[in-house]
């Protein structure tokens, strides 16, 4: 009997072996297609076959500085008819002009509240150079508490600088991310923005998002 088991379960794992194999060609295959997440969209990324965008979740542009994005709506039109959850970023630069509370104005004024699925995001965007430090970080700490009274969370937070968080004295920002570009990402970040790739639907190299994760964590309570 024991022969007989042994010589049955041979010929079964023969009989299995070509669905072993394909089963294992299928699986190389995924592994080797790298699925994005999310990805951050400007003004320049106009072209798009919204048929062919695979993405969870997106963010686009919707003011720098005071400025708005004329594409930003265009972008959650489509991201509504695709139903991919959708949030807005303000650009967060020293070379755009305006305050803290008039870049939230503007930013309020395109996205008011109900009109976007995930929590709004700042882009920080931290000059090496800059002479002002302690203005700039002012004005950024003030957009940050504008969005928690409005929005009632505070926001993501792309950065280039480690270090930018420890400057903030934002602590109570428990979802942010950072643009680490290859570096070893901060474990604490529940968002890692990383750099462009070329993803189908878009002639262009976009910027990725991988989340460190659920959806959950970044989408608005109703």
């Amino acid at each position: 009997m024991r022969i007989s088991r042994t010589g049955q379960l041979v010929q079964v794992r023969k009989h299995c072996l070509p669905i072993m194999v394909m089963f294992m060609l299928l699986c190389t295959l995924l592994s080797c297609t790298k699925r994005v997440e999310g990805i951050v969209l400007s003004e320049r990324d106009d072209n798009v076959k919204w048929d062919a965008v695979y993405v969870d979740f997106f963010y686009a542009r919707a003011t720098s500085g005071e400025n708005i994005n004329n594409e930003y709506e265009s972008f959650r039109d489509n991201a509504v008819k695709q139903g991919i959850p959708f949030g807005a970023v303000c650009l967060y630069d020293d070379f755009e002009g305006g305050s803290g509370y008039s870049r939230f104005q503007s930013f309020k004024n395109v996205v008011p509240k109900g009109s976007v699925d995930l929590i709004p995001a700042l882009f920080v965007n931290y000059p090496a150079l800059l002479q002002n430090k302690e203005h700039f970080f002012d004005g950024v700490r003030e957009w940050i508490r504008l969005c928690k009274e409005y929005y009632g969370t505070y926001p993501l937070v792309f950065c280039d600088e480690k270090g930018l968080f420890s400057q903030l004295g934002m602590d109570s920002i428990l979802i942010w991310s950072s643009s680490l570009l290859g570096k070893t990402p901060i474990e604490s970040a529940k968002l890692v923005f990383y750099g462009s790739e070329l993803i189908p639907g878009f002639s262009e190299e976009v910027s990725c998002v991988y989340l460190n994760g659920s959806i959950d964590d970044i989408m608005l309570l109703p």
